[in-house]
């Protein structure tokens, strides 16, 4: 029996970076952090670390806080 698939997930849109001069975040005041600067910042914790095994989500949290706190 052949599985019959009705609906293809969209794309997701890209994330373009704001222009100068645009507006910021309406909360902080700040632009909030791009995910690769995230995935960066995350993946050279997990190297520091010691490369440990498992899904990395601590990394990607703890280097999403500290974009957060940052001036």
């Amino acid at each position: 029996m052949a599985t019959q698939v009705t609906s293809m997930p969209q794309p997701a849109k890209a994330i373009e970076k704001p222009k100068p001069g645009a507006p910021v975040g309406q909360v902080t005041g700040q632009r909030p952090p791009y995910p690769d600067e995230i995935r960066i910042s995350a993946y050279l914790r997990w190297e520091a670390a010691g490369k440990p095994p498992g899904n990395g989500i601590n990394f990607w949290l703890d280097a999403e806080r500290a974009f957060l706190q940052r001036k």
